[in-house]
């Protein structure tokens, strides 16, 4: 006997069309899946694109920022271009240091001190 399709036996047929059904229906599912799977990576892509659009604007953002901090610092380099700083600590050098009375009377009280040592140790 031959396994064409033009055979009488009903179980065969039987075997037949569930093995069709059940392909139809496997199908049937398969592409609904796809459709889900295909919105659910448009979703993606979408909310992939918007984070990338996102990301720029912090970063132009970003840079905005940088170039406003970097014209102050020029403005204040400016500005204190006469004045000295320490290259090890970049606080200011202060080259005239304004005296006070006080200040005055601890010069010379020192001065006195020394003149005194000075003198015991001749």
């Amino acid at each position: 006997m031959s396994d064409s399709e033009g055979d009488g036996d009903p179980r065969r047929a039987v075997k037949r069309s569930r093995r069709e059904s059940l392909s139809r229906e496997t199908h049937h599912s398969r592409s609904r899946s796809r459709s889900r799977s295909h919105s659910r990576d448009r979703h993606r892509r979408r909310s992939k694109n918007k984070d990338k659009e996102r990301e720029k604007d912090r970063d132009r953002e970003r840079e905005k920022k940088r170039k406003r901090e970097k014209e102050r610092d020029r403005e204040r380099r400016k500005s204190d271009k006469d004045e000295r700083r320490s290259i090890l600590t970049g606080k200011k050098i202060k080259l005239k240091v304004h005296k006070d009375a006080r200040d005055h009377e601890m010069d010379a009280n020192r001065q006195n001190l020394l003149q005194f040592l000075n003198s015991t140790f001749e």
